[in-house]
């Protein structure tokens, strides 16, 4: 059995000590619901609550704000959606702010979001704009160089 150097063990360390994501996205779907985690908790969305998440990711991502422009009631159902997935009422609020109107933004950071590698099978699907999934596709791509 071979021994395992000083900065190697400090090397496998930083890896488990490193803070477990907030959110992962993933590709699993199951009766037209999208499987998202969040701390921990398998939270199911219809599409017309995934492609805000989608979107909201997105402007996180893109830096500045973060605020992305979406309508009142999808971003309502997902918050809902999330508070019955986590089990713990008022985390959708806590998860998604409200900017000026209409306008809404992750309170999360962009190293707290993960992509599970299932997440590029949703391309082609159209359950989110080819666009978004590109860009977000693109950034996990880039994540993960070393």
């Amino acid at each position: 059995m071979a021994k395992s150097t000083h900065s190697e063990r400090r090397q496998a360390t930083k890896k488990s000590d490193a803070p477990k994501p907030a959110m992962i996205l993933t590709g699993q779907r199951r009766k037209r619901r999208h499987l998202v985690l969040i701390r921990d908790h398998e939270v199911w969305l219809r599409l017309e609550e995934f492609t805000p998440l989608c979107i909201l990711i997105k402007a996180l991502l893109e830096g500045g704000t973060g605020h992305a422009p979406w309508p009142r009631r999808p971003v309502s159902l997902l918050r809902h959606a999330i508070d019955g997935g986590t089990k713990q009422p008022g985390s959708g609020e806590l998860l998604i702010e409200t900017g000026s109107g209409e306008e809404f933004r992750l309170t999360l950071s962009a190293d707290q979001i993960a992509f599970d590698p299932s997440f590029r099978e949703l391309a082609g699907h159209g359950f989110i704009a080819e666009s978004v999934h590109a860009f977000l596709c693109k950034y996990l791509n880039e994540r993960n160089q070393p």
